[in-house]
């Protein structure tokens, strides 16, 4: 017999459920009434309950807080939510919090109800025999230590899936973005076409891992469900065979550390070749960032390693250092935003052309080989440019530092004779390299980084113009402005007026 517990603050309510409804015909006895959540746990407290029909608003204590409570301390107990609201999301928001059904109040005349009543006695009884496939819906509270504990139900082999947002994973995703486009989305998944594959199988919850994904855990591999689920666009499923109850959690919590963006960022083979997923690699993987973590450092360690540009001449470095980012697991914003600097700083030797196919490059990549096929694209270009001039590679890698030194320390004052002494070479031999090596002198490139910096500053705030040339390189205002308008055919001070001019017109017109 399923012992059940209604909780409602209308008495009519109540009394009116336990009249009307044919409990006996499916097994079902009502042992006990409450008025509100607080009432009804302190029934639990000394009454053993299979079956809880609770209303969402009630005072002292409404539903969704009886249900949380409910799910931490009695997990066993299947919740079904008296409602009248017939909202799609409002009641999948319950479901979410692990009831197993809902009851529209309004309805409780039709016939209807009597199914209703024969699915919601097969849930509670595949529930108390263990019998069903699938994991109970009130595994979704990862707050609490709601999967089994003991040794027995611990070791019970499980077939989960993963599921992912298949759009969060693509090109002009939120992966790279700095900002979760999509942050909303998730919150609408499953969607209908899912939910109500999910309701097949009296599965309302889900363990969810971000914004992105969720794991599906089941006692067993369920062909027609998985086969189901695949035809819903917009999904990405991996298989997760032979994985033990108690290791479900554990799983989710190393995903939720992780970041599905991450993890797919890394993991792309998984899904691309047997779309299956080993928990060996979720722990190597979940370590290395926690090690990473710990160990901020360590990505600036690599990241010197990858802008000495030695790489380019040593193919066994360049190698090495794949393989230790690889295995160093960094977030994907950090390689892409070191990607950009590396494009910044060679984008001086390269064409028109060339800058633009790098730049399409990196705006595509969505995965690690991506940046793999993007750094090998790269280095191949610079290779075949370094063979136009009569010099080592040694030395066209000495004058991209030397460019680099400049832009990413902002020192446009260092002098060529400063740069050729700090990179031990003669300074005559300096100026003829970065002469036929970056097509202008090195004072003509120094005055082009000058112009760009003062006109960044001029349109950002309100400095005085003596203030932006000194932190051009300028100690003279007068020839800085004289310089400045022999360049942009503006004087300092008309050019920001323009600026701001043209930045009120569009405010207007926008």
């Amino acid at each position: 017999m399923i012992q059940a517990l209604i909780v409602d603050d209308e008495k009519l309510v109540r009394k009116g459920l336990i009249a009307m409804m044919p409990w006996e015909q499916y097994d079902i006895e009502i042992i006990g009434e409450a008025n509100n959540g607080k009432t009804a746990l302190e029934f639990l407290q000394h009454e053993s309950v299979d079956l809880l029909f609770s209303d969402l608003s009630m005072p002292v204590m409404d539903g969704f807080d009886l249900m949380k409570e409910v799910r931490q301390s009695y997990p066993d107990i299947q919740i079904v939510v008296l409602t009248c609201h017939q909202d799609f999301e409002f009641i999948q928001e319950t479901l979410r919090l692990g009831a197993i059904d809902y009851i529209v109040k309004t309805q409780i005349e039709q016939d209807s109800m009597e199914e209703v009543l024969a699915r919601i006695a097969r849930r509670v009884q595949f529930e108390k025999g263990r019998t069903q496939q699938l994991l109970p819906a009130h595994s979704l509270d990862l707050t609490s230590d709601v999967l089994a504990t003991n040794d027995e139900s611990n070791n019970r082999e499980m077939f989960a899936y993963l599921i992912a947002e298949r759009q969060a994973l693509l090109p002009n995703g939120p992966i790279f973005s700095g900002k979760l486009e999509y942050e909303d989305h998730w919150r609408s998944i499953p969607t209908e076409q899912v939910q109500s594959i999910l309701q097949q199988y009296d599965i309302h919850s889900l363990l969810r891992i971000g914004q992105h994904g969720a794991i599906l855990p089941l006692f067993e591999q369920d062909s027609v469900l998985e086969n189901q689920l695949m035809q819903v666009p917009g999904l990405l499923l991996l298989q997760i065979p032979n994985i033990k109850e108690s290791e479900v959690k554990q799983l989710t919590q190393m995903l939720q550390r992780i970041g599905m963006e991450s993890f797919f960022y890394y993991q792309r083979e998984i899904w691309q070749g047997s779309d299956r997923l080993k928990i060996a690699d979720v722990e190597r993987q979940q370590q290395s960032v926690q090690k990473s973590s710990n160990e901020p450092e360590s990505w600036a360690k690599l990241e010197q390693e990858w802008l000495s540009f030695q790489w380019l001449t040593d193919v066994s470095l360049f190698t090495e250092l794949l393989l230790m980012t690889r295995n160093n697991y960094p977030a994907p914003s950090l390689t892409l935003d070191w990607l950009k600097k590396f494009h910044f700083h060679w984008k001086p030797f390269m064409t028109e052309q060339q800058v633009t196919e790098w730049q399409t490059s990196i705006d595509s990549i969505c995965f690690w080989e991506d940046t793999v096929h993007s750094l090998q694209s790269m280095r191949q270009s610079i290779l075949q440019m370094m063979q136009q001039y009569p010099y080592y590679k040694n030395i066209i890698v000495v004058i991209a530092k030397a460019l680099y030194n400049v832009r990413s320390t902002g020192n446009y004052r260092m002098s060529r004779d400063e740069l050729a002494d700090k990179f031990n070479i003669s300074r005559s031999y300096f100026s003829q390299c970065f002469k036929d090596i970056v097509g202008t002198t090195y004072g003509n490139y120094i005055k082009v980084l000058q112009i760009e910096r003062a006109k960044e500053l001029l349109q950002a705030g309100d400095e005085p113009i003596y203030w932006i040339a000194e932190h051009c390189g300028y100690k003279d205002e007068k020839y800085f402005s004289k310089l400045f308008k022999e360049e942009t055919g503006l004087s300092p001070s008309t050019y920001r007026k323009e600026i701001k001019e043209r930045r009120m017109h569009d405010e207007i017109l926008g």
